[in-house]
């Protein structure tokens, strides 16, 4: 049967829009960005002493202990919130197959977590050996892509275990591989597009920023440290309008979610 890209991105972008939608990852993103900036801003000065190395020996190695805490407060934080967002996602996914289920959704995404997490974690960590190939790397990590799209779907449309989930995209994957392409390949343009019209007027506020940090080395101690101390004297703006994008990709993540759902029905529903 022939895939109709054009009803499939017609429901994702009505889908996609709808604040219920979109509003809980935002309130999930935001929530773990607000943290992060909040503990990044209130140890700024170790953190452009640490890279600057403007600091003594001794002095350093206190500094060094607590950008260490900060990491692992950073990483626990970042943890907790891959699982609820992941949690979110399927939830998500849900709706895009059942619309009418929002509040269902939860508990049945809370149901299969673990065979979620699982399963985002093996073809994840599949992904990274991929990419490690010489020179083929990014395209072996791209095909990989492609062949677990839709993992998602079949854990929470078909209630598949995780290596059955994988191998239920795969066969997607291998009987419509130039389907599979093209529905990636128009997601990611449309995804892109949404992503770059909310992150315009935060381009645009801080371009001279950027620039100046592209002309000079975007590694060394000094352009971090002008970063950092841009953030500072911009804080408010900036977090508003990084919101404002957070939405964007969002709403691109959203819109992402029920094309895969609406291709894995018409193509490999049960």
């Amino acid at each position: 049967m022939k895939v109709d890209y054009g009803k499939i991105i017609g429901k994702a972008f009505h889908f996609s829009y709808q604040p219920r939608r979109w509003l809980p990852l935002f309130v999930v993103d935001a929530a773990f960005i607000l943290i992060a900036l909040a503990i990044f801003m209130s140890n700024a000065d170790a953190i452009i002493s640490m890279v600057t190395g403007s600091l003594g020996d001794s002095v350093d190695t206190a500094y060094a202990a607590s950008i260490l805490n900060i990491i692992l407060v950073l990483g626990l934080a970042f943890v907790v919130f891959m699982v609820i967002r992941l949690w979110v996602t399927g939830a998500l996914v849900h709706q895009s197959y059942r619309e009418k289920e929002s509040k269902k959704s939860w508990v049945i995404v809370r149901k299969r977590l673990i065979t979620i997490i699982i399963v985002t974690i093996l073809t994840g960590a599949i992904g990274m050996i991929g990419g490690v190939v010489p020179v083929v790397g990014w395209v072996v990590s791209l095909v990989i892509g492609w062949i677990f799209f839709f993992i998602m779907q079949a854990v929470i449309i078909d209630n598949l275990g995780a290596i059955e989930s994988m191998r239920k995209s795969y066969q997607i994957f291998a009987k419509r591989p130039f389907e599979v392409f093209a529905l990636w390949l128009i997601v990611v343009i449309i995804s892109m597009s949404i992503v770059i019209l909310f992150a315009i007027p935060l381009i645009a506020s801080f371009m001279g920023s950027f620039v100046t940090l592209a002309m000079a080395e975007a590694a060394s101690a000094e352009s971090m440290a002008f970063l950092v101390l841009a953030l500072q004297n911009n804080l408010l703006l900036g977090t508003l309008l990084g919101l404002l994008a957070v939405v964007g990709a969002d709403i691109a993540t959203v819109f992402s979610l029920k094309a895969q759902t609406e291709f894995y029905l018409h193509v490999g529903k049960k």
